[in-house]
């Protein structure tokens, strides 16, 4: 007997939609009760630079495009538009899959896509609502310490362009275990907020996403810290820039 998409659907939670996305290293710009927004990575793929239209509805597993796309859809759907922006064609099955389902079942594809129905509550959503602060957690700088400072290892970002006076600047380093290039993020109280990888290895689940520490991920608000104003603010004061 074959399973619908609402089936596999509903067995996802909000934090099931943030664990497929951060493999793409997509992560939250902001979060309260109903929602969560996030970049509009359905039909960009440079995420970082992408606007913030992107709301996934907690209340009925469902993202909303509030820009180009101006589409309703879920993560399966998702997933298939941020592979398809990387080149890959993906099936509704392989996406089943990648989302952590057993994609050897049959699926009732032609149940797809009644979602619109679900969503007349849309409408009454003002897509404006204000969201709620994240509290930002501190970590201890002690963290840093298991990393290393070596020019070799970070000669990729050199040969960027990236000299070593502004590595040794912003602290940036290198996890021999996970071959990642390790950035950590501070706040203006010079507090250590955060730290993200460029993962260098082919088999990275993504290129940049928060590094682990005794099994959690280092993260944060990025839309809350602007990185480096803990170094430049005197320099931003002083030039007005």
């Amino acid at each position: 007997m074959s399973r619908s998409i609402k089936e596999y659907r509903d067995q996802l939670n909000a934090d099931n939609i943030k664990d497929i996305l951060l493999r793409y290293d997509v992560e939250p710009i902001s979060e309260n009760a109903s929602m969560i927004i996030y970049p509009t990575v359905c039909h960009n793929s440079d995420h970082n630079h992408a606007s913030h239209k992107l709301y996934y509805y907690k209340k009925d597993n469902i993202f909303k495009c509030y820009t180009e796309c101006d589409e309703v859809f879920d993560i399966f759907q998702l997933i298939i538009k941020m592979d398809n922006l990387r080149g890959e064609e993906t099936t509704l099955r392989q996406a089943l899959s990648k989302a952590g389902f057993d994609a050897t079942q049959p699926v009732n594809e032609n149940e797809y896509y009644s979602i619109k129905k679900q969503l007349s509550y849309l409408h009454s959503i003002n897509d404006k609502e204000e969201l709620e602060i994240t509290e930002i957690t501190s970590y201890p700088k002690g963290i840093l310490d298991k990393y290393v400072f070596d020019l070799e290892y970070l000669k990729p970002w050199i040969q960027e362009g990236i000299s070593p006076n502004t590595l040794t600047k912003y602290g940036i380093k290198f996890d021999l275990i996970d071959s990642a290039i390790v950035i950590p993020y501070f706040d203006l109280n010079k507090d250590l907020v955060g730290v993200r990888g460029r993962f260098l290895s082919e088999q990275a689940k993504a290129k940049y996403m928060p590094m682990k520490h005794d099994g959690n991920y280092l993260t944060h608000p990025t839309s809350q810290i602007l990185y480096g104003l803990h170094i430049n603010k005197t320099a931003i004061q002083n030039t007005g820039t």
